[in-house]
């Protein structure tokens, strides 16, 4: 089989909303392929956020082998640090990359780990980590021909930019990503016409943003629906059906024998509580703060920074530049806005790691282990051994306080879900929960906050969709996993598959699956990085807030 292949990723989406929308009669493009093609849930990574589960759709191998475990990668061994990750940070080859060595044509529009935009054969137009003003295009002469075609187009509307607690900031934040969507859909059509590729890939952000910040206006059974305005009631239906045009818009101008895959990196799901985990540990003794959050009215970040020579100096400059702000999500007085501003740097100063057995890393509990961690005070062994099994039992045995229902409903350690050169890196217990995940914060007075602004969050079963010419109609596989997906994309497009892909070429077509093709593995998916890119402070601190604002980070 030599193929061609269109990916449309639409990050976020479910078939929980997707179906009670195709019985309305919605989404006709959507019901289209799935009564012609075929169907699956797309379970994600086992940390079901965007930077692990688009790396490893874009790999076909797990966070172990891609390095990539969340929206912080490990500034160095030598401290509590983390940093951004970036398309330099990637050790596995991304699908773009492995067709290059096969002189094939790529096209990648809008992939969340793609900046800065790396050589291959073909066009890249980077997604949500680039930061403001930075050249966004692979070839970069590309960018000023793109922008003279799709004037308005923007690689992410930044949540900071509208005021979320208000109707007015909301739906012009919503105004927003709508017209977001409709450039994305412009420039994919734009690059459709342009060139002859091999490998198509485009992915719309746009309705991950409206489920973290419109799910309880949605959702009749959330906790704090009857808080929100109901003119913003279909917000998320809306984006589904402005998703499902820009499907049809996308696979009617592609050439006719090309196949569409239909994808998610996660589901979602109603978040009404917010479990921070890191006060969780201290209050159970798992650790210590040098300065205690501790309830009332004082301002814990002030009486923090007071206590770190120098800082007190920081926080003064970043209320003056936040009054010059036209808007804004936290009002200047408010701390929670600063405390997202120096929480990275801060946390290292602020926790007594002489006392601390165990925290979060963003994404799981790590254990404050001598030999790997810089003030570790675990000995490796049986003693790790005890505090995991005890962590263990506690966190499962947590209840949300409103609702009664389990806050933890698996719990892994780390060599159990991930394999591979960098699983090491992993943390040394992950942590399932249905919606959602442990906030990392050490800014916090409490264990549990009503989630107010951002009232959805992440679930683990995305969706996949096939559809084409030598696609089984009207299937349906059950379950496939998102390291699936390169894979099944390799295989139609007709190059070997590589050793260290973790995913199976699912069983999509007509004449069935080609065992000679399926055995014959060859090169690599691992990259050797010869060096790799930064971010500026400024760029760090830019981005992080468009994070932060979507609760991916302290």
């Amino acid at each position: 089989m030599m193929g061609r292949i269109l990916v449309i990723g639409l990050d976020g989406a479910t078939f929980e909303v997707i179906e009670p929308l195709i019985s309305e009669g919605k989404l006709p493009t959507i019901e289209r392929l799935l009564r012609e093609g075929t169907r699956a849930v797309l379970e994600s990574t086992a940390f079901p956020h965007s930077a692990p589960a688009w790396t490893s759709c874009m790999t076909g191998v797990n966070p172990g082998k891609h390095g990539v475990f969340g929206f912080g990668v490990r500034d160095d061994q030598n401290n509590y640090r983390f940093q951004l990750p970036n398309s330099t940070t990637v050790r596995a080859k991304t699908l773009p990359r492995l067709l290059s060595e096969y002189g094939k044509y790529s096209v990648l529009i809008n992939e969340p780990i793609s900046f800065p935009p790396y050589p291959i054969n073909g066009t890249i137009i980077s997604g949500m980590l680039t930061p403001q003003g930075a050249r966004f295009t692979f070839p970069p002469e590309f960018q000023q021909e793109l922008l003279k075609g799709v004037p308005n187009y923007v690689t992410e509307v930044s949540p900071f930019d509208f005021d979320l607690e208000n109707t007015a900031g909301k739906g012009a934040y919503a105004a927003a990503l709508f017209d977001t969507i409709q450039a994305r859909t412009q420039a994919a059509q734009f690059l459709m016409e342009k060139e002859t590729w091999d490998f198509f890939m485009v992915v719309f952000t746009e309705l991950d943003r409206v489920q973290h910040h419109f799910w309880a206006e949605m959702d009749k059974s959330h906790l704090f629906h009857h808080q929100k305005d109901s003119s913003l009631n279909r917000v998320i239906p809306r984006t589904y059906e402005a998703l499902d045009e820009a499907v049809r818009i996308i696979t009617e101008a592609r050439p006719s024998d090309a196949q569409v895959f239909v994808v998610s990196d996660h589901g979602a799901g109603p978040l009404e509580k917010i479990f921070y985990l890191n006060k969780f540990l201290e209050e159970r003794g798992f650790l210590t703060l040098k300065t205690p959050i501790l309830s009332g009215k004082q301002n814990p970040v002030k009486a923090l920074i007071r206590k770190i020579p120098g800082t007190e100096a920081v926080y003064n400059r970043l209320v003056r530049l936040n009054r010059k702000r036209k808007q804004q999500s936290f009002k200047a007085s408010d701390p929670r806005h600063y405390q997202q501003k120096i929480a990275q740097w801060v946390a290292e100063e602020m926790v007594d790691w002489d006392r601390t057995q165990a925290f979060t890393d963003h994404y799981g509990v790590r254990i404050n282990r001598k030999g790997r961690e810089p003030k570790g005070i675990v000995s490796p062994g049986k003693e790790s051994q005890k505090i995991l099994n005890d962590l263990r039992e506690q966190l499962l045995g947590l209840r949300f306080p409103h609702n009664g229902k389990p806050v933890i409903t698996d719990l892994r350690e780390g060599s159990e879900v991930y394999h591979g050169p960098f699983a090491h890196l992993a943390p040394d217990l992950i942590t399932f929960m249905d919606v959602g995940n442990p906030h990392p914060s050490y800014f916090t007075r409490e264990v549990f906050r009503d989630s107010l602004v951002t009232t959805g969050a992440h679930k683990k079963d995305g969706i996949f969709i096939a559809w084409g010419p030598g696609i089984r109609q009207n299937h349906s596989l059950g379950r496939a996993y998102i390291v699936d997906v390169a894979p099944t994309a390799t295989y139609t497009v007709g190059i070997p598959l590589t050793p260290e892909m973790d995913g199976r070429v699912l069983d999509i077509f007509d004449q069935g699956l080609d065992p000679l093709k399926l055995s014959d593995r060859r090169g690599t998916s691992m990259l050797s990085q010869e060096g790799e890119m930064t971010y500026t402070s400024e760029q760090e601190s830019e981005i992080k807030d468009k994070l932060k604002s979507l609760g991916y980070l302290d």
